[in-house]
């Protein structure tokens, strides 16, 4: 999950280079009946930080819904305010688009988590 979190980061910062302090992305880990939200932010403009929330158990029994549920809803409602300050910076950015041709080169921004790498010289063994 973290790195996919990057790779939204980055996607984002690469539209909006100006906001990369600014900006904040968040994502939730649901494993069986455990919430964990994880929010990703840059304090400087060259490094990702990822928090995490402690696991968040969603209740079984009926008798303990009220109680277990509540801090869940505060979560996701903070998560939401999240998303939508985000939403607002990106909206009201007014960085001017590049419109030259990429080199290649990526100086200066943080790089993507997944690589694709292809084996030029694979090789099959088949031993009997």
């Amino acid at each position: 999950m973290p790195k996919v979190l990057k790779d939204i980061f980055v996607h984002i910062t690469n539209s909006s280079p100006s906001l990369v302090c600014e900006l904040t992305v968040v994502g939730f880990l649901i494993m069986e009946a455990k919430l964990i939200l994880l929010v990703m932010d840059s304090p400087t403009s060259y490094v990702c930080r990822v928090n995490r929330l402690t696991p968040l158990k969603v209740p079984e029994l009926v008798e303990e819904f009220g109680r277990r549920m509540l801090p869940i809803v505060e979560v996701i409602d903070k998560a939401k305010l999240l998303m939508e300050k985000l939403y607002i910076l990106l909206v009201n950015d007014e960085t001017p688009l590049d419109l030259e041709f990429d080199d290649g080169s990526r100086n200066g921004s943080i790089p993507l988590c997944f690589h694709i790498q292809r084996n030029i010289g694979l090789k099959i063994s088949i031993f009997f």
